[in-house]
């Protein structure tokens, strides 16, 4: 699937979402829940994608959920921190981000907090 039909579908998908005011955070994790139950809830959902940033330590980890096999959607707060060469976890597999695709929109007014992460290799078994 080529990424402007992802993000054409993801637009489609995010259109009739209300508008969060600039101000208010962004709630995609909690900080008052451990790591821990996300990573469970990883292991049980199989296109949920756990993007480890433990590597900044005033950043927290994010999530994201496969979308096609190669891509991943997420948060583009949490796509920032990601670069080529990021590895992000799907239960037991590991794959390489080889791209990150921020929403032409996720420096608008209001932001669009949308990206896309490509994977150097297509997820396989079922999990999208």
């Amino acid at each position: 699937m080529s990424l402007m039909r992802i993000l054409s579908l993801v637009s489609v998908a995010t259109a009739s979402l209300p508008v969060v005011p600039a101000s208010r955070p962004h709630i995609i994790r909690r900080h008052d829940v451990a790591d821990s139950v996300y990573l469970q809830a990883a292991t049980q959902l199989r296109g949920l994608v756990h993007i480890d940033l433990s590597t900044k330590p005033t950043v927290g980890d994010g999530e994201g959920t496969l979308v096609a096999p190669q891509w991943v959607l997420t948060a583009a707060h949490v796509a920032a921190e990601v670069k080529t060469g990021h590895q992000v976890t799907l239960g037991d597999t590991r794959r390489i981000v080889d791209r990150v695709c921020m929403h032409p929109e996720a420096a608008g007014d209001p932001p669009s907090d949308l990206a896309l992460l490509h994977l150097s290799a297509p997820v396989t078994g079922g999990a999208v």
